[in-house]
């Protein structure tokens, strides 16, 4: 049997504990969970046991822990399922629909959950592990007087801080291990309300988007988290909502996108076209279609010219042909392209299996079909119209490097001006670069107003390797200065508070 790791998007379930009321047979529930799901059986005597083997084999992988407790305080069995034994036994659940019989009882409830996120080191990480961790504990005692903090080191894993009382509702733990560092969430008690219903009902779905849901509103409101090691709550807190209630302005979608893979001025333009196609279908209903149980596709049928004047394009006969060739290429949709978005999950897949575009009465109509992952996938940035239709070749250059700064993880974005100046060098006369450099002060311009980055900034000159200096707003004379841009993103909307 092969050692099973469930996570939702890098979160992951970690502990799930439950207690069945008025149940004191351990032996026969032990039994159960050994002969059909392969478990190795532990019997505890009380919460803080090793535990004691009653049924095991060498072939099984995975354990659980059971504890009867008959006292005047309550009397019953719990049933621990620890890491990644836990992962395996809610992997069970969800994909197998296993009869669990003890989970019918109108007397079990579960009793503790653990959510976690393990976010791994990376070099650029302006700040070290320790100082980070002293910074929330000194954060947590200005602002929460009545708050039980801790803070400790394991001479062989690092620091750990410790939040709230281990016997309160929510205990948060953050601590290093190796080269990770690990955000945990103890929930139990009252705070568990919420989860029940979602995990009898088997409405797994719900029950994971509340639970991480949960997670992230704690974390965000007890940790500081607009630095380096909060990159995966910012990412969190970036999801799109559906699109019917995006903005009528905030139409150009885009994903975590890295652009260094794009090395031509077609490429370039081939993937900016793509980003424009995307958000086009989002603006038109389409037909589900499910090739099998795990495929399904979107179909969708429209006029050239519908796609044209999304662009804002006048068509013509060049314009037009221009289209058909984009559109008949999706078939076979460049890797390189796709490698260009964050997301693995729709790689797999055949992304456009079948287009065709005909010709009828004049008229030229598209229909194609999109996978689901493409086509659904809670795109974390979209940008105002003003990017929708960009013309020139320095104007996609210059876009496509900024959003590949903008759709960078961390809150604050690095724009290496320098380095990407250095491409026409030589190339093209100075005043282009000027009227590049202008197009970069317009784009940054619309950034502010449509409230996606702050109006602060900081920059280092060509004369200064590591000094920074903070600006309030950017001109021409200080982008002929300059060799790199420091931004700010505005916090995402979210209803977090």
């Amino acid at each position: 049997m092969n050692i099973f790791n469930y996570s939702w998007n890098g979160f992951i379930l970690d502990w799930i504990e439950f207690k069945i009321s008025d149940f004191e047979d351990q032996e026969l529930l032990g039994k159960f969970l050994f002969q059909f799901f392969d478990f190795n059986i532990f019997f505890k005597k009380g919460p803080q046991s090793a535990g004691e083997p009653f049924l095991t084999n060498e072939e099984n992988h995975y354990k659980v822990f059971l504890t009867s407790y008959s006292n005047s305080y309550w009397k019953g069995t719990k049933l621990e399922f620890t890491g990644e034994n836990a992962r395996y036994f809610y992997s069970i659940l969800k994909t197998e629909n296993k009869n669990f019989w003890f989970l019918n009882s109108l007397k079990t409830e579960i009793s503790r959950l653990d959510i976690k996120y393990s976010r791994e080191s990376k070099p650029t990480d302006e700040l070290k592990v320790d100082l980070f961790i002293e910074k929330c504990r000194k954060y947590l005692s200005h602002k929460s007087k009545n708050l039980t903090i801790s803070m400790s080191q394991n001479p062989n894993k690092g620091y750990i801080l410790k939040i709230g009382a281990r016997t309160s509702p929510n205990h948060y733990r953050i601590y290093q291990n190796g080269d990770f560092l690990n955000f945990e969430l103890e929930i139990k008690k009252i705070a568990l309300n919420k989860f029940q219903e979602y995990f009898f009902s088997n409405n797994w779905a719900k029950f994971e988007e509340s639970l991480i849901d949960y997670f992230c509103q704690y974390s965000k409101k007890k940790l500081l988290w607009k630095n380096c090691f909060m990159d995966w709550l910012a990412k969190y807190l970036r999801k799109t909502p559906e699109w019917q209630l995006q903005s009528s302005e905030d139409i150009l979608i885009a994903d975590y996108i890295q652009i260094q893979n794009l090395d031509s001025r077609t490429q370039k333009q081939y993937f900016y076209r793509l980003l424009q196609f995307l958000s086009f279908l989002h603006t038109k209903k389409g037909l589900v279609r499910a090739l099998d149980d795990e495929q399904i596709y979107y179909i969708f049928e429209f006029k050239i010219k519908d796609f044209s004047d999304f662009l804002n394009l006048k068509i013509n006969t060049y314009q037009r042909n221009n289209l058909i060739k984009f559109l008949n290429s999706l078939q076979k949709l460049d890797s390189l392209v796709v490698i260009n978005f964050a997301d693995k999950s729709f790689r797999s897949y055949a992304c456009f299996p079948f287009v065709k575009v005909t010709k009828r009465n004049n008229l030229w109509f598209a229909k194609i079909s999109i996978v689901k992952e493409l086509y659904k996938y809670p795109y974390p940035f979209s940008l105002t119209k003003c990017f929708l239709s960009l013309n020139s070749q320095y104007e996609i250059d210059i876009f496509l490097e900024l959003i590949n700064a903008m759709t960078q993880s961390n809150m604050e974005k690095v724009f290496y001006l320098e380095k990407f100046l250095n491409q026409y060098k030589n190339k093209i006369p100075n005043q282009t670069i000027k009227t590049i450099k202008i197009k970069l002060l317009s784009f940054f311009k619309e950034l502010i107003e449509s409230k996606r980055i702050q109006s602060k900034f900081q920059i280092i000159d060509q004369k200064n390797s590591l000094k920074r200096k903070k600006v309030s707003k950017l001109n021409l004379r200080m982008l002929s200065k300059s060799r790199v841009i420091y931004f700010y993103e505005n916090e995402p909307k979210t209803d977090i508070k």
